[in-house]
Formats: structure tokens, sequence, C-alpha cells
């Protein structure tokens, strides 16, 4: 956390990679760390293989276990004083029959969403290429489903793997848009990861940023996802790439939103998840 304080975040996302992660002195050891480096946690983000599709499993035994398990990272959310817990939702096929989601679905995930809600945290999903909310059409099928809200945090990575562009979310979706997890493209070899290319300013992303800032009088809060990241200098060379994105976009009073860097949870950069928050 230091070592991100020193990049000049104030804002982190905590990617938590799984049950070794999730007890208390853990979690307390690592507040301690968030508020010794006067980092503030905004987001939590749990390793959700193995459990995640659980929730919905017709075996009570493992959905019972699914469900402690959803309890414990939103508690930890609470702990940390996060406001949204960050879900991928299960694959389509578990919970879509004849093109319709099923009852089962709507019901587990507006317990979700109470749970979260009773400890004062916002459940949101991504848009996973390879999950339920893999297009703006999915989303808007999901919205009009629901009974509860689910808002979505926009994945830029995963929108280009769909063959899509993240304008294509923004455009549709930036009311529904809780904020961002950006990665930096290399269009022509497929990949999307943590190291600015040559060819930026990325069209793509200028267009989603000045989207989701008409729509939301500022820049969206942006998670740079950093996992990977051989040193320091690779994130801090997101950290500035993202601030350049965004700066365009900032009003007269200075930025509204927010940039940010990824990982996992534990003592240096490589172990969080976050944002370099541009608002005060």
């Amino acid at each position: 956390m230091s070592v991100l304080a020193d990049l000049g975040v104030r804002d982190v996302e905590i990617y938590l990679q799984g049950p070794p992660e999730t007890g208390r002195g853990y979690v307390r050891r690592l507040a301690d760390r968030c508020r010794e480096a006067g980092v503030r946690v905004g987001s939590v983000h749990p390793y959700v293989f193995g459990f995640e599709n659980l929730l919905y499993t017709t075996y009570r035994r493992q959905q019972r276990w699914a469900l402690r398990q959803f309890e414990r990272y939103v508690q930890i959310c609470a702990e940390l004083g996060a406001a949204h817990y960050v879900a991928h939702g299960p694959p389509r096929h578990h919970v879509v029959d004849d093109g319709r989601m099923s009852d089962r679905y709507l019901a587990v995930t507006a317990e979700l969403v109470e749970t979260a809600r009773s400890h004062g945290v916002v459940y949101c999903m991504e848009n996973v290429s390879y999950g339920l909310l893999r297009d703006p059409a999915d989303v808007a099928a999901h919205r009009a489903a629901l009974d509860v809200p689910v808002p979505i945090v926009l994945d830029v990575k995963s929108a280009w793997k769909a063959g899509l562009r993240p304008q294509d979310f923004a455009a549709a979706l930036g009311e529904d848009i809780a904020f961002v997890h950006i990665s930096f493209p290399d269009h022509v070899g497929a990949r999307y990861g943590l190291c600015p290319g040559t060819d930026l300013p990325d069209p793509d992303l200028t267009a989603m940023v000045g989207t989701l800032t008409a729509m939301h009088g500022a820049p969206p809060r942006t998670v740079v996802e950093v996992c990977g990241a051989s040193d320091v200098r690779a994130v801090e060379a997101a950290v500035a790439a993202t601030e350049s994105l965004l700066a365009p976009h900032a009003g007269p009073g200075g930025p509204g939103g927010g940039q940010a860097v990824t990982g996992g949870a534990g003592p240096s950069y490589t172990s969080s998840e976050g944002e370099r928050c541009r608002s005060t």
C-alpha cells in the first residue's frame, strides 16, 4: 500500500485471492495498512472461481456453503469501508433456459443484493466476455428481468474480447455503469493488459470516457487492472496513461472522477487493486 500511496493512489479496489485472505486477522492487517498509507478502499473484488457458480446450484448444501462465502466477502467490504462488491455472475448456461433467465437466478440474485445492502454495500456485476452479461443487450435484459438494481462495472477488455467496443456499453448503458475497469489494448495482437502501447490515446477509450462524462458530469471512476505487472514502473506508466485519458474531461474545478490500479491483496502494489482518485 505504501508503494501505491507514493504514486498518489488514494482509493483502491482490493482483489482478494480466496479463502486464505478472508480471515479476520488478515483483513484487520490489510485495513491497518490502508489506513497507515492514507488509502481508502472503494470496492472489493473476490476471487469468484470456486464459489460463485455454486450460489445458483440446485444442491442445497453446496449453495449454503457458497452463500456463507458470499456473506463473508460482503462483511469484508464493510470491514474495509468499501461501498461496492464486484461479481462476475454465473456462466449463461447455468442460469438461462430457452433464452430466459431462470426463476432461481432471479431469486438468488435478489437475495445477494439484499445481503449486500444489509451491510451497506452495493452488489455490482462485470460484463465478462464468457458470462451472463456479454453485451449491452444482455445487460438490458438483465435489468428488465430483475426487481432489484444491479449496477454494472464496465470491463473494457471483456468488451473487446466479445468483439465489441467499450463505447457500445457506455452509450447504451451509461446510467447503469457504476465504474470502469480499464486495460490497455494491443488490437493487432488481440491482447489487453497493463502497459500502454504506442497507439494511445485509444479512440475506443476516449469515446467511452467522453460518453460517461457527459452522462454523469464527471469522468468515471476508472480502475486500472495491473495484475501481472513486472515492476512498479509499469504501474506508474499505466497510472500516467489513465490520467492523460481522463484529464481532458475534467471540469474547471478539477478532475471529478478517478483513476485506478489493480492486482491482489497483500503488502505491495502487486497485491492490491486500486484506484488513483482524482477528486477530493
